[in-house]
């Protein structure tokens, strides 16, 4: 008898281990980690010089370029993953590797292009190098790809998170595109000397991308607004 309780002892003590522990307690602050060093990487490349000219004397970085749109998304990754750890929001986990994917392509794209500029004839006069931006940016985007794999199993989504989903996919995607239009709002305006290009093309992605931001992110604000008041009435005696 005195072994029999000693075994349901030690049984009861393994049990209330596996309760108190679980690998889904370390896997979603894990990815969260993963996500924002690969976001830092992709926003610290996108500093860096991506190509230099004329033997190094002018440097070039990617902000004014594509970079403000991997700064977005990288931002927006580290959002959503941030999000996906809130029950019933789990789902928003997907926005992370397609996030990062699109980073990787896209840079990868872009440093193609830089190869073929250095090994083009006519642009030998500029003496064309490669920065290490492009590199720390691709290296950034594949760990904010590979983080979806530390994150827990995915449950299935249930129809009463649908609402909520929607609503932090809108924020998400809110702050991706003002991020992105404010970068683009400033080069623009001022770093290119003025509204140079205004007069030229009626429409500029950049006040596209921030009037849909602001609006994205208004109507979040409103809803969250009116759903605070709903719940302020009902609990009013």
């Amino acid at each position: 008898m005195t072994m029999q309780a000693s075994a349901a002892t030690a049984a009861h003590r393994d049990e209330s281990r596996s309760r108190t522990f679980s690998l889904r307690d370390v896997q979603a602050p894990l990815s969260l980690l993963l996500t924002t060093v690969g976001a830092i990487a992709v926003i610290v490349g996108s500093y860096t010089a991506w190509a230099t000219f004329y033997a190094g004397l002018v440097q070039r970085d990617g902000v004014s370029g594509h970079g403000k749109y991997f700064i977005a998304l990288a931002v927006a990754s580290v959002l959503a993953s941030a999000v996906s750890t809130r029950r019933g929001l789990q789902s928003m986990r997907w926005i992370v590797p397609a996030a990062g994917a699109a980073i990787a392509l896209i840079a990868g794209r872009d440093l193609r292009n830089l190869y073929a500029l250095q090994d083009d004839p006519a642009a030998a006069w500029y003496v064309v190098g490669r920065g290490d931006g492009l590199y720390i940016v691709i290296a950034g985007a594949l760990l904010i790809a590979a983080s979806f794999l530390a994150a827990p199993v995915l449950p299935t989504v249930r129809r009463a998170h649908i609402a909520a989903a929607a609503v932090a996919v809108s924020a998400i995607a809110g702050v991706g595109m003002l991020i992105a239009g404010v970068y683009g709002e400033y080069y623009l305006h001022l770093a290119s000397g003025g509204h140079a290009h205004n007069h030229t093309q009626a429409l500029q992605s950049a006040h596209i991308l921030t009037a849909a931001g602001g609006s994205l992110l208004f109507a979040v604000f409103t809803a969250a607004i009116y759903r605070l008041g709903g719940a302020a009435r009902a609990n009013r005696p």
